[in-house]
This record gives structure tokens, sequence and C-alpha cells, in this order.
């Protein structure tokens, strides 16, 4: 799969590696001893990510509206403001 997005490499003194980062992902980042290691790390970070958040956009909610559903009149209306 080929990866879209902007990718940052760079060294960072304080983690004594290279670093790369995706900035239009939440704390998507990898290590590496390279660029090319820290690239390629980061692209199967990404990878994960990607499949993850996947995931959570096409999971539907959980909602029981069973017995909420046979309530009528008032009765409801007070169930729904619990």
């Amino acid at each position: 799969m080929t990866l879209k997005y902007h990718i940052n490499i760079f060294w960072s003194e304080a983690d004594d590696a290279w670093v790369a980062d995706v900035p239009d992902s939440q704390s998507c980042s990898a290590f590496g001893d390279t660029p090319a290691d820290a690239l390629a790390e980061v692209e199967k970070a990404m990878e994960a990510w990607l499949a993850i958040a996947r995931r959570m956009v096409c999971r539907p909610r959980s909602r029981d509206m069973g017995s909420r559903n046979k309530l009528r009149g008032s009765a409801r209306r007070a169930e729904i403001m619990r």
C-alpha cells in the first residue's frame, strides 16, 4: 500500500536516533538508526494506525433501545431525561 501522507524525518539529540513523524496522524512516529530505517518503521506504524482508525470509524454505535421503545408519553420522557 502506498501511503500519501507527509512524513517529517529529523535527527533527535534527546533520543540519539532518527525520527520519522506523520503530522496528519495522532502521535504516529518511529525511530531508526538511519533516516531510511526510521521511514520504514513509520510506514509500518502508519499501516497499523490506519487499520485501527478504519475499524473505529466503521464500528456502529451500540444502543439498547429495547425497553425505552416500549415506554409511552411522560414515562418515556422521564426515562430519556435520566
